[in-house]
């Protein structure tokens, strides 16, 4: 689908994004990382919380942010392969965040976030696209518990529209992509 306001717009989807689980097993990695944490995610978390706080997230804690990923934990072909964002990456935050919140509170209940933070070898195996959102840290796939995902594209639809960010909204079959890019654009990958 294109910008609704500019026919000339290209499609400018994120590819097949095949790393998006659902909101309960996401609950259940993030229970389950706070007792097995890593050494590289402890000292990670030691720079990255601070950063995190000066953001006033009102939805949304840090580790939500560092999740790496369905497919990178577990047995999978992409197992191992993604990484923290580089610090340099953090300042997307600044943007992303308060879009997730607005997003969050229009909706009225809790989101999950399915996929951040992508490391370009991790986005290659998981269908992403070369250019995708994931790598600049400004994109989020999202899912929510006992609403559809319409119900959460059409309250990112409506933030947008009230001129509170400037983004990507690519509608999935079970979750929906929500970026900060600058420019609006929007996709559908719904399959019958």
């Amino acid at each position: 689908m294109t910008e609704p306001n500019n026919p000339n717009s290209m499609i400018l989807d994120e590819g097949n994004e095949a790393d998006v689980i659902d909101f309960d097993t996401i609950v259940d990695i993030l229970e389950s990382n706070k007792i097995l944490e890593s050494l590289d995610e402890t000292e990670f978390m030691s720079r990255f919380q601070p950063y995190f706080d000066t953001l006033g997230a009102q939805h949304f804690e840090a580790r939500e942010f560092t999740f790496l990923g369905a497919s990178h934990a577990g047995v999978h072909r992409c197992t191992g392969t993604n990484s923290y964002p580089d610090e340099s990456l953090w300042g997307s935050l600044k943007l992303l965040v308060p879009t997730l919140d607005a997003i969050r509170e229009e909706l009225g209940h809790s989101i999950r976030l399915s996929s951040i933070y992508r490391a370009p070898q991790y986005n290659s195996c998981v269908g992403g696209k070369d250019a995708s959102q994931h790598l600049k840290f400004t994109a989020a796939d999202c899912v929510v518990r006992n609403a559809r995902p319409m119900a959460l594209h059409e309250a990112a639809l409506n933030v947008r529209a009230r001129g509170e960010f400037k983004g990507g909204i690519g509608l999935y079959n079970s979750f929906v992509h929500i970026d900060v890019r600058g420019e609006n654009v929007d996709w559908s990958k719904i399959s019958a």
